[in-house]
């Protein structure tokens, strides 16, 4: 399963080949959600493609991709591709300055503390000027 904030896309990206390696260039892959057409995709000339699925809604989102083949190759479908769309984390900015700091460090210092909430986790990032 994937795990996707709203508001971010949900990317697919893949290689089309045969058995024997060869890649299907300029080939359509169709894209399903929940068993109902979604768009579709053409591959490059190297069989590789890219697909970009907006998010706007929390929950649990499946894709399927199905290539219909054509003269030269069978059919093929992915495995069903469960995409979970959750509520975007918290994101805040906070500037501070520091006595203390500028105490320790013999010079000034301003630095800025970036922090996102999840799962309580927290990364901060110092930046000294």
């Amino acid at each position: 399963m994937r795990i996707v904030d709203k508001g971010n896309d949900i990317i697919i990206e893949g290689h089309l080949y045969s058995l024997v390696c060869d890649t299907i260039g300029t080939a359509t892959i169709k894209v399903y959600e929940d068993n109902a057409y979604l768009t579709s995709v053409t591959t490059d000339e190297y069989g590789f493609f890219h697909i970009v699925i907006p998010t706007s809604a929390v929950g649990v989102r499946n894709f399927k991709l199905i290539y219909e083949g054509d003269s030269n190759y069978t059919g093929s479908e992915s495995t069903t591709i469960e995409v979970t769309v959750r509520d975007a984390p918290v994101l805040d900015e906070i500037i501070l300055t520091s006595d203390t700091l500028v105490c320790q460090l013999g010079e000034r210092l301003w630095f800025c503390s970036w922090y996102t909430i999840y799962l309580s986790e927290q990364t901060i990032q110092l930046k000294e000027e």
